[in-house]
This record gives structure tokens, sequence and C-alpha cells, in this order.
């Protein structure tokens, strides 16, 4: 009845498929556009097929998508991932260092907790053996940690459980950039911020743990040999991944130890890692929203 030559629906499976199937049931006369795909690489590769029932063309965020889709007759069109539209290489490395004495030939490690308190709490204690096994193993180890205003709490109630997080400069999350170009090897929770990394050319150990029952689950339904989306889309370990029982402080240490004594494995990492986002960004003219704005005029152009 409005008119809209089209419905850009974004995100959330559950309530924009009811919204889809609404509008095809009313007989809504314009395009209905679904913006952002459903994980079907990872699991429930069935919704592809619902998903191309309902709608008339996808938008979608990761390069991998397409063939999940195309098979069932959907328009899939890559517009691009919103975390690749910011510069992540324009940090203050040696500015942060000069505030916190930390010398230009000094090693540091960038650790990232995560951002929900179920994670820090399942990794506080490995990122904690971890972070003592690498002060024994380097004592002149500077360790920061930038931390959102969210979960600083959590994160200060974890440090006051296991002591051996004490020895991490805590950061305002203002300052992560800066903590990226310091840094020669992060440890960090599974999530964005590991393709943040990635885009920065920072050499990363990925760590995750679920409740068992969930990990049980998962593992079940979870088609992808990787959890970080860098690595799924490389089909490659370009940052070393640790899930479950395996996500121990003496496997983190050890791999971000091989980062840490050898400068050579570390620049290799970071110029795979950048390569690989670089690929995964596609069109640096333009940011993936206005790619996504020109991709539905387009859509709505007469054939």
């Amino acid at each position: 009845e409005s008119g809209a030559g089209a419905a850009v629906l974004i995100d959330s499976w559950g309530f924009m498929m009811r919204v889809a199937k609404r509008l095809r049931k009313k007989g809504f006369g314009g395009k209905i556009i679904k913006y952002v795909a459903p994980q079907v690489w990872a699991m429930r590769e069935g919704r592809s097929k619902i998903l191309a029932a309902y709608v008339d063309a996808l938008l979608t965020i990761h390069s991998f998508d397409a063939p999940y889709f195309t098979r069932h007759g959907l328009k899939t069109i890559y517009v691009g991932n919103p975390v690749f539209d910011m510069d992540y290489q324009c940090g203050d490395g040696a500015g942060l260092r000069s505030r916190f004495g930390i010398g230009p030939d000094t090693p540091v490690l960038c650790v990232l907790f995560g951002s929900r308190l179920s994670e820090i709490q399942k990794l506080a204690a490995p990122f904690a053996d971890a972070v003592a096994r690498l002060k024994r193993e380097m004592p002149d180890l500077a360790i920061v940690a930038p931390v959102s205003d969210t979960i600083t709490e959590d994160v200060l109630a974890a440090a006051g459980t296991y002591p051996a997080l004490q020895d991490v400069i805590m950061l305002g999350e203002n300052q992560k950039l800066d903590c990226f170009a310091a840094a020669d090897t992060a440890l960090a929770c599974s999530g964005t911020v590991t393709t943040q990394l990635a885009c920065a050319g920072v050499p990363t150990v990925v760590a995750y743990r679920l409740n068992t029952l969930t990990y049980l689950i998962a593992k079940r339904l979870f088609k992808p040999a990787y959890i970080s989306i860098v690595n799924i889309a490389a089909d490659e370990a370009l940052m070393p991944e640790f899930m479950q029982d395996d996500c121990t402080g003496e496997n983190l240490a050890a791999a971000a130890l091989a980062y840490l004594h050898n400068e050579e494995k570390r620049e290799q990492a970071s110029r795979a890692l950048l390569a690989q986002t670089a690929k995964m960004r596609g069109d640096k003219t333009r940011s993936s929203s206005a790619r996504a704005a020109r991709a539905v005029l387009d859509l709505l152009k007469p054939t």
C-alpha cells in the first residue's frame, strides 16, 4: 500500500523472515532484499533454501556466502563487511610505548579478553596461565589489554582472582589501535576483534571456550574447520586457534612464544594476514554501506 519499491530486511533471521513472509502474503509489489545472510556456511544450511523462497535478492558481507544461495536461484551480491571500512593500521604504537615506559625494543603482547562476561569467565584462567608462563620465559615482556567500559569490572574481577593478570596493563578501548600498533603478537578471544587484528597485520593466537553442553551441540552442527572468519575465508590457519580442551595456558603460551621468539615468523604471519584481509575487503574506493546502497538502487532499476 505504501508504494515502496523495496523492503530491505537487515540481519535478525527470525524476525526478518516473518516480515518477508508477511510481505509475500500481503502481495507486496516491490523487491524484498535481505541484507546480511544467515551463517549457513557454519550450520543450518537449509535456511538458504527458505531464504530463496521469500526474498528477491541477498546482499552478503562474506565473500564465501554466495554458493550457498545461488544454488537455490537467489541473486546474491557481495557488498563487503563493515569491519573492513575502518583503518586498523593508524594506531600510535610509539606513543603508547612512550606513555607507559615501554622501550622501543621491548616485546609487547596485546591481550583481548572478549566482549561478554561469559567469555571472560571461560578464558580468564587459561589467559592467566598463559601470561604467567610468558612472563617466566620473557621477564621483560610488556602486556597490554584494551578493555571496553562494558566489561571493565568483569576483567578487573578476573585479575583479582588470577594474580598473573595483574601484570597486564589495562587500558581503555579508545587505545585499542595504539595497542595493535605496539604489539608484536596478540592473544585474543575469537570474535570480530580477530578480524580487526588481521587487518592490522598483528600475528594473533585465537582462543575460545564454551560450556560443555553447548560445545558438544555446536561440534555436531558447526561445519567449518576454523572459527575465525579470516581463517575460514583463507581455508588455512593464518591465526592458530585453540578451542575448548585445547585452550590451555600451555598451548596459548607456546603459540605466542613461537611468534615472540621469531621475527621472521611474525613478519610472514603479518604479510599473510594483510594479504588475506585485502582480498576479503575488495573494492577500497567505497564503504560496504555505500556498496550496499548502490546494490539496492541497481536492483530497483527496470529490467
